[in-house]
């Protein structure tokens, strides 16, 4: 449960603040939606095996052998690399003489998670019935528990840094329906998609990340950008102060900005 609010909690964060792209909040909201439902199941063990980062280790040990490689020698490293790696989970060897540098120690890592046996399911993952309905209406009702519980606890910390309501992200609120999540997940895509009547593109991408798609939002020149960069650091000292403020005194840093802003 706490890995599954982790995930929506910094999927919030990110989609409330701004200088970040909005390709990149997209493509965590897509991840964050799926995943919240893979590690609430009780049926999978190792959540990340289901995510793209066995293939991104796999293409990276591709590139060790031989950085630019054609197709033809990707399908003769394929099988050298398939070999190799049933052999290490196997016998449990060591993947590399120096594990400990550049790409090796993070290979390491998710490698010694795949062999670890003695991972403990999270309390509240959800049992699932052969018979029953579909996996996400099975988990829906823990999962939406999750979202609601998150939002509240992401709508008080984006308050205290002052993000406003205009600001806050469209995930930080409870669901009624998966299909009011998956609504909300179109409205947040590019105008260009659209689903089941809906359309992408509500979101207003020069609100979130002062561009978007339309290039007419974009920078004439250069001192330009310096402003922006100028006033998106006052507003992140701004509100990494309030935020030590509250952690500190709470009222007492409150008054000081009310103070100043008399």
């Amino acid at each position: 449960m706490h890995r599954a609010q982790y995930l929506w909690c910094s999927m919030l964060w990110l989609t409330s603040i701004s200088g970040v792209s909005m390709i990149t909040k997209r493509n965590y909201v897509s991840e964050t939606i799926s995943f919240m439902f893979i590690v609430m199941r009780a049926d999978v063990s190792k959540p990340r095996h289901l995510t793209s980062e066995p293939l991104e280790h796999f293409y990276g040990m591709l590139r060790q052998m031989i950085r630019e490689f054609t197709v033809c020698e990707s399908l003769q490293l394929c099988e050298k690399l398939d070999r190799r790696l049933r052999l290490l989970y196997r016998h449990a060897f060591s993947p590399s003489r120096d594990p400990c540098k550049g790409y090796n120690a993070n290979f390491k890592e998710f490698y010694e998670y795949g062999l670890d046996t003695n991972e403990t399911r999270n309390d509240g993952s959800v049992p699932l019935q052969k018979d029953g309905d579909s996996v996400a209406e099975q988990l829906w009702d823990t999962v939406s528990q999750m979202i609601s519980f998150s939002s509240e606890l992401m709508k008080e910390l984006l308050d205290t840094i002052g993000v406003s309501s205009d600001e806050l992200s469209p995930f930080c609120r409870s669901f009624q329906s998966l299909t009011d999540l998956r609504n909300e997940y179109i409205r947040y895509m590019p105008h260009t998609f659209a689903y089941d009547g809906i359309r992408g593109g509500s979101v207003v991408e020069d609100e979130h990340d002062g561009g978007g798609d339309d290039d007419s939002g974009g920078h004439d020149s250069g001192s330009d950008d310096d402003g922006n960069n100028g006033d998106m650091n006052r507003l992140v000292g701004d509100r990494v102060e309030r935020l030590a403020a509250a952690l500190a005194g709470g009222d007492d840093g409150n008054k000081s900005d009310d103070d100043g802003d008399e």
